[in-house]
């Protein structure tokens, strides 16, 4: 009797971590829901034209106040935080990704709201900003500071980015001229 009473204990023991996981994973499929709720909620407030997946990314396209003219931005939601990234409408080319790599550690410092990153394998260059919502959400503030920083962002050292990235101008001098305007 008591094996079965301890092969019963043991066969629990066994099939209780899958009950925790299943849990776990309602839990974060519940934060994502929230989060897209709330990215919904802002863009239809503001009258966004936007596209959703149905899981947890938000597309639209924004007119730019700078040289760039447009840019592609994207949220995406996690179950424990949201991203922002804005990409303009161009790639570095590969024989400029050292010196757009030195215009971006330039124009990095000091942005606290974002950075710019590259991909150097193929030559996209982004803004990207996450907001961790582990136990706290973000508010609709939250939401409209971090998607407008990066258009921001790209608004204030697209030019400059893009002469480094695509024309192969100095990055120094163009950041230069970048913080100068600013």
């Amino acid at each position: 009797m008591l094996k079965k009473i301890l092969a019963v204990l043991l066969s629990l023991l066994l099939v209780l971590p899958v009950f925790a996981g299943q849990a776990e994973d309602t839990a974060e499929r519940e934060a994502v829901e929230k989060l897209n709720a709330l990215v919904n909620d802002y863009l239809k407030d503001n009258n966004f034209h936007y596209t959703f997946d149905g899981k947890n990314r938000f597309e639209m396209q924004f007119n730019l106040n700078s040289a760039l003219k447009t840019c592609t931005l994207v949220i995406y939601t996690y179950y424990d935080g949201i991203s922002f990234s804005a990409w303009p409408d161009f790639t570095a080319k590969h024989e400029n990704l050292e010196l757009t790599a030195i215009y971006l550690a330039l124009v990095n410092q000091g942005r606290y709201y974002g950075q710019f990153y590259m991909d150097f394998e193929n030559g996209d260059v982004f803004t990207r900003a996450f907001h961790l919502a582990e136990e706290t959400l973000p508010g609709m503030k939250e939401v409209e500071v971090l998607l407008h920083q990066q258009l921001f962002y790209l608004e204030d050292f697209g030019e400059g980015l893009q002469a480094v990235a695509v024309n192969g101008a100095d990055p120094f001098q163009e950041f230069e001229k970048a913080e100068a305007a600013e």
